[in-house]
């Protein structure tokens, strides 16, 4: 569309080759196309895009279509609800194993002070990959919902 004008005219062009438009609308569209070819020419086109699409006959679906799509659609629903549930509650689990490890770790044992327990290398090595497993788990699940 052209002048600096168009911007204005833009969703108006659009309306009235979509829908009828009242007759205010259409004599001050009519106006502007007369000054303005980029408009026209986007208005001319605009309706031939419209007339073609209304020749477009509406499809036909078979019988209980809409009906299968419907129950479809909720049972897909379901399940990723289900999934996204059993997804958050091992990410908590994961979370709430980790966070009594920390706990337990930080507390010190009752009686006179010794020196603190060291956790074997192997066990401290596996917790990154607990963490990472657990996430990879919880992802797992709600990308199954996309299958």
């Amino acid at each position: 569309m052209g002048g600096s004008s168009c911007p204005a005219y833009r969703d108006l062009v659009l309306e009235a080759a979509t829908d009828p438009a009242g007759p205010v609308l259409l004599r001050e569209l009519e106006a502007h196309l007369s000054v303005c070819g980029a408009c026209r020419a986007e208005w001319e086109s605009l309706r031939q895009v419209v007339a073609w699409v209304r020749e477009v006959p509406e499809p036909s679906v078979p019988p209980g279509f809409w009906y299968e799509l419907q129950g479809r659609l909720k049972r897909q629903a379901g399940q990723q609800g289900r999934r996204a549930r059993w997804a958050r509650a091992a990410k908590a689990a994961a979370l709430a194993v980790l966070a009594a490890l920390a706990v337990h770790r930080a507390t010190p044992p009752p009686g006179p002070l010794r020196e603190p327990e060291v956790v074997s290398p192997a066990v401290r090595a596996l917790l990154p990959q607990v963490s990472q497993l657990a996430q990879v788990w919880g992802a797992g699940l709600i990308g199954e919902v996309d299958r």
